[in-house]
């Protein structure tokens, strides 16, 4: 081979690399390319309970979509969503504020606070389809660092619902360097129109720890599912999480 035709293969290999784009922006591409395969194919159905798919049905934890749910939507989908699954591993590599993150809880320069929308989950109790019973509807969460708060918002779209936003309140306390134990507080539902004429909202003040021994009454040997969440990546305006179950979370900062 010619000097200049080996020349020209390593500046062309140099300009790939670098023009190759960063373990974000690929992530987010990924995130992107898989919108547009269920633009077209569909999402995975999601309804209330165990039957509706939301739940599953050993655990009672909230079902995890991913491989299977997405794969039975469509071959496109479910490779889809796999290269998210790459892109989130590569990018958990890299380095970032997660490291630490957890252990800047209860203070105000956190950079977990403020509000986070859900961009991309494999969680199937934050996937909203407007052709389910559950509706559309847009998903994020409000952290307050200094109070130790977590609020999760689903904020429905669809005209059909007699729900305007679902609210549920967490406590969180620091279990190490970037995990987060979380605890359930209550959850408060919004209508659009008032119920029975009288409240325009309700609050349940009913803890995730009751609701656990409820669903473990009968079923001794296993124990209640601890709820918590690993940062994989954090930074400025993006965040990558995993919780106890599996499931992983995409959020961008609003």
């Amino acid at each position: 081979m010619a000097l200049h035709s080996i020349v020209a293969s390593v500046l062309c290999a140099r300009a790939a690399a670098l023009s190759a784009p960063p373990a974000k922006a690929r992530l987010l591409q990924a995130v992107d390319t898989f919108k547009s395969a269920t633009a077209v194919d569909g999402t995975v159905p999601i309804d209330f309970g165990v039957k509706g798919g939301e739940l599953d049905g050993e655990s009672r934890a909230p079902r995890n979509l991913f491989p299977d749910g997405f794969n039975a939507v469509s071959e496109r989908v479910g490779e889809a969503a796999a290269d998210v699954m790459k892109e989130v591993d590569e990018l958990a590599a890299e380095p970032s504020l997660a490291g630490g993150a957890a252990d800047s809880w209860k203070t105000k320069d956190s950079p977990l606070s403020g509000e986070w929308l859900n961009l991309w989950t494999t969680a199937a109790d934050a996937t909203f389809d407007e052709k389910t019973e559950r509706g559309a509807a847009k998903v994020s969460n409000v952290v307050d660092a200094a109070t130790g708060r977590i609020t999760n918002v689903i904020q429905f779209t669809g005209a059909a619902s007699k729900v305007d936003t679902l609210k549920v309140r967490l406590t969180a306390k620091s279990v190490g360097p970037s995990r987060l134990e979380l605890t359930f507080r209550w959850v408060k539902v919004t209508f659009r129109k008032r119920l029975f004429r009288i409240f325009k909202s309700i609050i349940i003040p009913v803890p995730a720890s009751f609701i656990a021994r409820v669903l473990f009454l009968f079923r001794p040997k296993k124990k209640p599912p601890l709820p918590y969440f690993d940062l994989l990546y954090l930074d400025e305006s993006l965040r990558v999480q995993r919780t106890g179950e599996g499931n992983v979370f995409v959020q961008q900062k609003a």
